[in-house]
């Protein structure tokens, strides 16, 4: 969802009447659209790990239709509710905030 914002708000950023296409304002855009990225990136593995999937499973994006279907339920299911190999129920917990 971030990165879909960013790409938006560089599509209306560069394509507004008026505004100068100068090559700051592209840098900004870039910027912006690279750190949400990174950021979407991050939230979406976490949350794989939080299912005990590997985030390589991100991958599954490059598959037209089917790979977004199968991602949406994954991201839609309840995560494992102990242990798994990718930390401990606790920590993850810990930084929801709910201990």
């Amino acid at each position: 969802m971030a990165y879909g914002l960013g790409t938006v708000l560089t599509a209306v950023t560069l394509g507004w009447p008026g505004i100068n296409r100068s090559v700051g304002v592209a840098a900004a855009s870039l910027a912006i659209t690279l750190l949400l990225t990174w950021a979407e990136l991050a939230v979406s593995v976490r949350r794989l790990h939080d299912l005990g999937k590997t985030g390589w499973l991100l991958l599954l994006c490059i598959v037209p239709i089917a790979g977004l279907i199968i991602l949406i339920w994954l991201f839609g299911r309840r995560g494992d509710p102990g242990d798994n190999r990718f930390g401990s129920a606790r920590q993850a917990a810990r930084r929801r905030g709910n201990m």
